[in-house]
């Protein structure tokens, strides 16, 4: 099957959830025979040569809302061995996202881009603002005919090009099977989805984005001092001492080893500073990773916090490496209270053998479940609003858990053994396809 993917952008010639989707789903359908090209806007500040992307002699034409713009067309592939065409503005700023105008011109360049290939797209496939801009510009006579799909998550669901676009799509898809159902079996939702829906234009379909398991791998991280899986962890009591080492921390295994990212954009911070001091009166050793500028001054209270708690506390970068070295280590993760799709901190701890202490939301809780108190079941713990007793009383509840001993290892072999791979979102999607293209 011939699959057309539009996207605000491909990893890793952009960067975010979206360029992280493109690069992993389209791996994951390539992986299943599938031909997969994904189209984007030339990201802001990357370098073309640099980034090993070649650039066709001959530019395209796009027609925007003020008038015509020339692209430059690059081509290269990811790692993943994905196909990827980037369209970069002469003269301006490729900001889709920022510039309807310019989402025009990208979109009606995206249209005359297909028509010179030789082979016509079986499925059209839109994420984002770039991907709905595109869609639109399908519905035309000069536009190959195509099933159309347009992926959506909040952050533009109210967007007025993500309007425009269901008007023309096919199918719409959102990041959690409970929203799915909701919008099928409850009338009183509103917004663009919801008119999707009452209007019976295609079916709508809850598929959870997924985890690269390629980057998230204890059995195969570089990033790792050692190796382990769901039936070896001895590799994680290494990694757990050699954290423990770099960041003087005593080694001790007795009591949990608490990890938790902290970002500066998504306001942890501020329910951390409230109550790290707290959090700090349970047997316990806490790893806070800063997320944001070395100088942040939103974390200054946090590091004081941790030099007052040295010797059971320590703040550090969030650098790839300490990420992926401080999941491995953990015991339990905390995740950021945003809780919004694409932030997968909560499956990378799981596969790593951390439970997450995170926000039920559907797509969290689309993936994951709640431990039970008998840790019978269960794969996280679960709180329901950014409110400092409910969450104190959340990590109460893992750090209790950790001295369960057998059963909360049991919990870990559970939570490591599940599949939350792209693999298994591709297939969803692939069902999909198949289900439009038959008919």
């Amino acid at each position: 099957m011939e699959i057309l993917f539009i996207s605000d952008a491909v990893a890793p010639f952009g960067t975010g959830w979206a360029a992280e989707a493109a690069a992993c789903l389209g791996k994951a359908l390539r992986s299943s025979g599938h031909r997969v090209t994904v189209v984007c806007p030339l990201p802001p500040g990357i370098d073309p040569v640099r980034r090993s992307l070649s650039r066709r002699l001959t530019r395209l034409e796009g027609q925007g809302d003020g008038g015509r713009v020339s692209f430059d067309v690059y081509e290269g592939r990811t790692p993943g061995g994905v196909e990827t065409v980037l369209l970069g503005a002469q003269g301006h700023s490729c900001d889709v996202a920022s510039e309807p105008s310019m989402g025009a011109a990208f979109a009606d360049a995206v249209v005359r881009l297909v028509k010179q290939r030789t082979a016509a797209p079986d499925i059209v496939h839109a994420e984002g603002r770039a991907g709905a801009a595109a869609l639109v510009a399908f519905d035309s006579d000069e536009a190959p005919a195509a099933p159309r799909i347009l992926v959506v998550r909040p952050g533009d669901a109210d967007d007025e090009r993500t309007a425009r676009a269901l008007a023309v799509a096919d199918a719409l898809v959102v990041p959690s099977p409970t929203v799915a159902r909701r919008l099928r079996e409850e009338d009183s939702e509103q917004g663009p989805l919801a008119a999707f829906v009452r209007e019976g234009r295609g079916p709508v379909v809850g598929i959870l984005d997924g985890l690269d398991a390629a980057v998230w791998n204890p059995m195969t991280d570089p990033l790792l001092p050692a190796r382990f899986d769901a039936f070896d962890r001895a590799g994680k009591s290494t990694c757990r001492i050699e954290l423990q080492r770099r960041l003087e921390l005593p080694l001790r295994a007795d009591i949990p080893l608490v990890a938790a990212l902290v970002g500066a954009a998504d306001g942890g911070w501020q329910l951390l500073e409230a109550t790290a001091p707290r959090i700090l009166r349970n047997e316990l050793e806490l790893v806070l990773l800063l997320d944001g500028p070395p100088d942040d001054p939103r974390f200054e209270r946090l590091r004081a916090v941790a030099a007052r708690y040295s010797e059971r506390c320590a703040a550090v970068g969030a650098s790839a490496e300490l990420l992926h070295r401080a999941i491995a280590a953990a015991d339990v993760v905390l995740c950021p209270p945003a809780g919004a799709p694409g932030t997968s901190l909560h499956l990378s701890a799981c596969r790593y053998g951390a439970l997450p202490v995170v926000r039920r939301t559907p797509w969290t809780a689309d993936a994951l479940v709640d431990c039970d108190p008998a840790l019978e079941t269960g794969d996280a713990f679960f709180f329901d609003r950014v409110d400092e007793e409910e969450w104190l009383a959340t990590v109460r509840r893992a750090v209790a858990a950790f001295h369960r001993g057998a059963r909360f290892e049991a919990r870990r072999t559970h939570v490591m053994r599940r599949d939350h791979s792209w693999d298994r979102a591709a297939r969803q999607y692939e069902a999909l396809y198949r289900r439009l293209t038959a008919g």
